[in-house]
């Protein structure tokens, strides 16, 4: 299936939480993860960085102590920006251990 022009590709689905809550608020959001090659020392523990993107929709809904759910795996997203000329959010995430 070829994308549309001006488009880029999401290959996963995840779900956006509030910090502490166990339900999402938004479900089957589009998304793309990957690493960005580093571990980040905190005072809860060693943090391993990412990136990713969303569609530009979502932007709207960005708040601090947001968590990303892909596959999983739990994103803490530590900074968010808009980007018009391709239209997306580009996404700087701490993977984290999910809270039981």
């Amino acid at each position: 299936m070829a994308l549309p022009l001006g488009s880029l590709p999401f290959p996963f689905r995840g779900e956006l939480r509030k910090q502490g809550e166990a339900t999402a608020f938004e479900t089957d959001v589009p998304c793309a993860v990957w690493p960005s090659g580093g571990v980040r020392e905190a005072p809860g523990g060693a943090h391993r960085t990412h990136e990713g993107e969303l569609p530009l929709d979502y932007f709207d809904v960005m708040e601090a102590n947001l968590t990303l759910v892909v596959e999983g795996k739990h994103y803490r997203i530590v900074e968010w920006a808009d980007q018009r000329f391709l239209p997306h959010v580009t996404l700087i995430l701490n993977e984290t251990a999910p809270r039981g």
